[in-house]
């Protein structure tokens, strides 16, 4: 699958069948062979010269150098990488896999051989355009949750939201939230004020304006008369979706969004 002295780049649509992909062919359990970067953030200069070093030692084994979100390494890590990327030894195969190939840097492209992973779970998958969907395409952990049965329906969102991962709080989230924007706006702003009986985190707040995000396309999407409205909620939602750094008054950014997109739903004065 792997010739050995090669660098390859593993693109799909989500990470986590990337690596259910990955250990049908390596051997993650093997430490002494296989070395894996998998970023929160940034993938820094230190992280690449020790995967450097990792392949620098010599092993009977084939030696496996698997870098996850490869778009993350930062140009300083691309460019003390590029001469080990372009000729790796003999016994060793670095593996950097992404989703985002277009924002991986030219100097890496160039130096890689291409490999599409597609999803052979798309059809099992149903309805296009459900929220279901949109989160299975997302991670495909989640989609074996559902599959199996094994997703978590909760009674209590907000008693049991820290107990979830971040995909099951969006689904049960969206799942609520389609409930409560048809009540009386008095009772959904208590409904929003709830939040200040949680501890908030980044990841909790993503997941939480993720459903928001996707209740807002529903409700706007048909509606010529508020693609300015729905523009401003949209981008919103998706700057704080693609903030790296938690200095959010969680309580006042969620109670924004979701007053916002109670606002895509009904006219001023008409609440």
């Amino acid at each position: 699958m792997f010739e050995q002295g090669r660098s390859y780049c593993i693109i799909s649509l989500n990470t986590s069948y990337i690596e259910e992909y990955l250990k049908k062919i390596i051997d993650f359990s093997d430490l002494e062979s296989v070395y894996v970067i998998k970023p929160i953030d940034n993938i820094g200069i230190d992280e690449i010269r020790n995967a450097i070093d990792f392949l620098s030692v010599s092993k009977e084994k084939i030696k496996y150098l698997v870098i996850y979100d490869s778009e993350k390494m930062t140009v300083e890590a691309v460019n003390a990488f590029l001469k080990t990327l372009e000729e790796p030894s003999k016994g060793s195969v670095i593996i950097l896999t992404t989703t985002k190939w277009k924002n991986l840097l030219k100097t890496v492209k160039s130096r890689v051989e291409k490999r599409v992973v597609r999803l052979d779970y798309l059809e099992d998958l149903g309805e296009v355009n459900s929220f279901n969907t949109y989160l299975a395409l997302k991670d495909y952990s989640f989609y074996l949750k559902i599959s199996n049965g094994d997703f978590v329906h909760t009674e209590d969102f907000f008693e049991n939201i820290e107990e979830l991962d971040k995909y099951s709080i969006s689904l049960n989230f969206y799942e609520l939230l389609n409930q409560y924007l048809k009540i009386p706006y008095s009772q959904y702003l208590e409904f929003v004020r709830r939040f200040k009986e949680i501890k908030m985190s980044l990841d909790i707040l993503k997941s939480v304006v993720l459903s928001a995000m996707w209740c807002g396309f529903e409700i706007t999407q048909n509606d010529t008369k508020k693609i300015s409205k729905a523009n401003e909620f949209l981008r919103l939602c998706d700057d704080i979706l693609k903030s790296k750094v938690a200095n959010y008054n969680y309580f006042m950014t969620v109670s924004a969004v979701l007053i916002n997109l109670r606002k895509l739903l009904v006219e001023e004065g008409n609440k």
